[in-house]
C-alpha cells in the first residue's frame, strides 16, 4: 500500500508547517475592520493538501504600503482559530481568512478549494496474473449482543496464523440501534439480503453461513471454511484509490482479470476504532473495527453490486470516481472502502472472487504473490 500523490503532499506540507510557528489562540472578528490592513493569498482557487500563503499589508489609503505578514496574525473566520501560514487545506470547501495586526484587521477574503480526484497506483507488473486471494466474512453483530463475543474470540484466534492473511471482515452492527456503531444502511442492504434474524450469525464469501461455537472450536468452523475456498491464484486483482472529502470518499477501482469472466462489484464504506461497551465481552472488545457504515452497489436484492460486464483474461476494467457519502459522526480518518468483485459460481450465483480494503487517502496497488 501507498500513499497517493494527494496524500504525500499533504504530509509534506504538514511536516514544512511543523517547522514553523505553531497557531495558537482565538481572535473574533471585530463588526468593524480597520481599513489600513489588506490580506492577500497567493491562489484565488486551492487545492486539497497544496499550501496556500498569505501576505499582509499595512498602509492608509494613497500610501505605499509594507508588508506586515511577519507580526501579523491570520485567523479562520469560521471558527475564529488561528491558523499557519502557509495554510494546507485538508478538505475541499469555502475557506475565510482574516488578518491581525495589534488593533487593526484585514477584511476577510474567502478562498475555494477543490476536490481531490483519487489517482489509481501505476501496475508495475502489467503482464502478472498471479493475484493473491481473499475470501470474505461477514460478521452480524451488535454491542448488546451477549452471545456475539464468541466470534470475536473464534476471529482473534486466526491472528498471526496463516489464515490471517486469507480474508478480510466485515462487522455488520444491526443487533441493536443504539450500537455506536449501527448502520441503518447496513439493516436494509446487507441484513435484508441475507435475512438475518438470529445474532452472531457469521456468512462465508456471499453464500456460506457459518455456524461458529466459542473459542477453538469457533476458529476451526472459520478456518475450514478458508480452507475449502481458498485459490492459490485469484480470478481477478484489485487496484484502488481513495480519498476522504468533506461530505463523501471518492473511490477509483480498477480490476484486472485472470481468467475471462462476467463480473460485479461493490463498494463498502467501513470504520475502525469505533468505541462501544460490548455486551458480556472482554475490554479489548469495545473497540470496534471494520463496521460497515454505508454500500454503493449491494441492495437487498443483489449484494453483489452493480455488474461490470465481461472482462476478457489479461484485460482491465476501470471505474469511474465513486462517491460514497459519510456522515459528520464519523470519524474520517479512520474510514476505508472495502471493494468486493464477484463472478457466477458452480451454482450459477454471483459469489465472491476477491475482496480489497483501501483506507481513505491512500493507494492500494495489486496484490501478487511472491
Amino acid at each position: 500500500m501507498k500513499l497517493t500523490k494527494f496524500f504525500a503532499l499533504m504530509c509534506a506540507a504538514a511536516a514544512f508547517v511543523a517547522c514553523n510557528e505553531k497557531p495558537e489562540g482565538t481572535q473574533k472578528l471585530p463588526v468593524d475592520v480597520t481599513g489600513d490592513l489588506t490580506l492577500v493569498a497567493d491562489v484565488q482557487v486551492g487545492e486539497m493538501g497544496k499550501p496556500i500563503t498569505f501576505t499582509v499589508y499595512q498602509g492608509e489609503e494613497g500610501e505605499e504600503p509594507t508588508d506586515v505578514t511577519s507580526v501579523a496574525e491570520i485567523y479562520d473566520k469560521n471558527t475564529y482559530e488561528r491558523v499557519s501560514n502557509p495554510f494546507i487545506p485538508a478538505l475541499d470547501g469555502t475557506y475565510s481568512f482574516y488578518a491581525v495586526k495589534g488593533s487593526s484587521v484585514a477584511p476577510s477574503i474567502s478562498i475555494n478549494v477543490k476536490e481531490a480526484v483519487p489517482v489509481l497506483p501505476e501496475d508495475m507488473a502489467p503482464a502478472n496474473l498471479n493475484f493473491k486471494h481473499r475470501a470474505l466474512l461477514i460478521d452480524f453483530t451488535g454491542t448488546g449482543c451477549g452471545n456475539c463475543p464468541r466470534v470475536f474470540r473464534a476471529f482473534k484466534l486466526l491472528e498471526g496464523t496463516k489464515y490471517e492473511d486469507m480474508f478480510h471482515e466485515a462487522f455488520v452492527h444491526t443487533y441493536n440501534n443504539n450500537d455506536p456503531a449501527y448502520s441503518e444502511d447496513a439493516q436494509q442492504t446487507i441484513t435484508s439480503f441475507f435475512k438475518v434474524t438470529g445474532y452472531p450469525s457469521v456468512f462465508g464469501n456471499f453464500t456460506k453461513s457459518l455456524s461458529v461455537a466459542d473459542g477453538s472450536a469457533g476458529a476451526s468452523t472459520l478456518m475450514n471454511f478458508l480452507d475449502s475456498v481458498h485459490k492459490d491464484k485469484a480470478d481477478v486483482g484489485i487496484a484502488a484509490s481513495a480519498v476522504a472529502l468533506s461530505t463523501k470518499v471518492s473511490v477509483s477501482v480498477e480490476v484486472k482479470s485472470g481468467k475471462t469472466q462476467e463480473y460485479r462489484i461493490a463498494y463498502w464504506l467501513l470504520e475502525d476504532g469505533i468505541y462501544g461497551v460490548q455486551s458480556c465481552g472482554e475490554s479489548w472488545m469495545n473497540t470496534h473495527n471494520n463496521a460497515v457504515r454505508t454500500v454503493v452497489g449491494s441492495t437487498a436484492t443483489n449484494v453483489a453490486g452493480n455488474d461490470i460486464g465481461t472482462i476478457q483474461e489479461g484485460e482491465t476494467w476501470k471505474s469511474d470516481v465513486v462517491e460514497i457519502r459519510t456522515a459528520k459522526k464519523w470519524e474520517r480518518e479512520n474510514l476505508e472502502v472495502m471493494i468486493i468483485v464477484s463472478t457466477k459460481n458452480t451454482s450459477g450465483e454471483f459469489d465472491v472472487a476477491n475482496v480489497a480494503i483501501c483506507p481513505v487517502n491512500t493507494t492500494l496497488e495489486y496484490e501478487y504473490n511472491n
